[in-house]
């Protein structure tokens, strides 16, 4: 009886196991390239994660502010009562839109006009309670209805980055509201 061997002959006689191993490899290896680059590769991607990033520290800069005042959320003057519960990159301020900043302008995010100076624990469901968005309107400490939310692009599609009341954040595109 012949020696068992871990690779198959196939009927022209060939030992095909190590070129089907090795294809299989190169095949995979790939197909992952092609998923995974353009997740770390799409040039809007920073952008985003920053605007977000933003975002989730303005939004947490409010609920702590609210839980040292009384369950209060901040005044119309919200931009100022933030300045010590966030911390600022000197060279990039978090109450400006990256988006924005990329073409030279400032600002770009507003509060919600209905939740300016509210209690917090009187408002109900939180977690879709918008707080905070980004507004085309550029100035600090800007103060509107949640409806003039703008959509910047953000990767390659219109989207607009929000804030809610629990300190949440996500990325919501025209068609999802």
């Amino acid at each position: 009886m012949s020696e068992a061997k871990w690779y198959q002959i196939n009927p022209s006689g060939r030992k095909s196991s190590r070129v089907f191993l090795w294809a299989t490899t190169a095949l995979i290896f790939i197909l992952l390239t092609l998923i995974l680059n353009p997740i770390h590769t799409h040039p809007n991607n920073p952008v985003k994660t920053n605007c977000l990033w933003q975002m989730k520290q303005l939004s947490i800069g409010m609920v702590i502010y609210g839980a040292d005042f009384d369950e209060r959320l901040p005044s119309a003057n919200w931009h100022s009562a933030l300045q010590e519960y966030v911390k600022e990159d000197p060279r990039n301020s978090l109450f400006d839109c990256p988006v924005l900043r990329r073409q030279g302008k400032k600002w770009g995010y507003a509060m919600n006009s209905k939740l300016v100076g509210a209690p917090v624990d009187s408002i109900k469901n939180p977690d879709s309670v918008v707080l905070l968005f980004e507004t085309d309107y550029l100035e600090p400490s800007r103060v509107g209805a949640a409806g003039e939310r703008a959509y910047r692009v953000h990767d390659k599609a219109p989207s607009s980055c929000v804030g809610y009341l629990n300190g949440h954040v996500k990325v919501e595109r025209p068609d999802d509201n």
